[in-house]
Order: structure tokens, then sequence, then C-alpha cells
């Protein structure tokens, strides 16, 4: 059991353990706010970029799930239904492309946007073939990514 041994007496400075709150489970707490919170995959195997987009939708009403690789991804997928995938192509395991084939074998009402550094009309074309609904380069900025995911989630605004 953890306590947390915060609170001080006013008898001097003996310290008083305040027992824990009833928290519900993780699971039954993911739930809760997947009701009522739309959830967004970000799928990367760069921690900094990952960082970057969480650092982006600070302020935004959005559960964000993070994965570091496209076996990772597919395994939360199918584990938790995200409402909308940020999808790198390039990962070491499995790349974007065959993650989302794997993710519409099993979804196909999921929205996939494509972030990537590769600007060539074949990467595009590859990504929309496996799948994806949108491109975006990675040279985006905020009002990018937010009026694509106003657009398929559509949340109006965020600060």
């Amino acid at each position: 059991m953890f306590y947390s041994f915060a609170s001080i007496s006013r008898k001097g400075d003996q310290v008083i353990p305040i027992p824990p709150l009833n928290y519900p489970k993780s699971s039954h707490t993911l739930k809760h706010l997947k009701k009522n919170t739309p959830t967004i995959m970000i799928v990367d195997d760069n921690d900094d970029f990952r960082g970057l987009v969480k650092v982006m939708l600070i302020n935004a009403p959005y559960l964000l799930i993070e994965c570091a690789s496209g076996s990772e991804a597919y395994s939360k997928v199918i584990e938790n239904k995200p409402d909308l995938i940020l999808m790198d192509i390039y990962m070491p395991d499995m790349d974007g492309y065959e993650t989302t084939k794997k993710v519409r074998f099993i979804y196909q009402d999921i929205p996939i946007i494509f972030l990537s550094a590769s600007k060539d009309k074949e990467s595009v074309d590859k990504a929309m073939s496996a799948g994806g609904n949108e491109y975006l380069h990675k040279s985006f900025n905020r009002k990018d990514l937010s009026n694509l995911l106003k657009k398929y989630l559509m949340i109006f605004s965020y600060p």
C-alpha cells in the first residue's frame, strides 16, 4: 500500500501518513476517460517526435497513447481502439504501411494520418494504398495538426 507522508502534525514535526485514495483500476479509468475524451494514438519510434506532438496537444481535449513501434501500436489498437492514429512510416520492427494494413483488417473506421519526413509522391501513394486517410509532412505546425484533428474528430477548437 502506498502512503503519502506530506502532512505535518501541529504538535511538532511528526509525520502523519495519509491513507491512499481508492482509485478505480487503470483499465476502468481508461474506459471512463475514453467515453468522454477522444483518444489519439501517436506511433513513432522517435521519442523526441512523440514528445513534440504531445507538446502541440498539451491543452487539447484528447487522451494520448504513445507507441514506439508498429507492433506495439497494433497490440494497443486491439486492446483499446483509439479514435485516431498518427502513424510514422519508417520504424524498425514493422513499418507504418504494414501496421496500417493490419489495423485496417480489424478496424476500417479509425482515421489514420501518416506523419513522415518523406515528401515523395511514391511514399504518399503507398501510405494511401495501405489505408491512410491523410499524409502530413513532418514539417507541419500546430495549426496543420489541429485542422486535421478537427476534421476527423469534430473537435471545434482548443487553445
